[in-house]
């Protein structure tokens, strides 16, 4: 939990970017 906590209070922008790339994956594999 630590570790999280600090690498979301270090790199937000790098959390919301997984979020957006998970996406990104998700939806053509939905579509598929």
């Amino acid at each position: 939990k630590r570790k999280a906590v600090k690498k979301t209070q270090l790199k937000p922008s790098d959390d919301s970017d997984q979020a957006n790339v998970k996406r990104t994956r998700l939806e053509p594999a939905n579509r598929h």
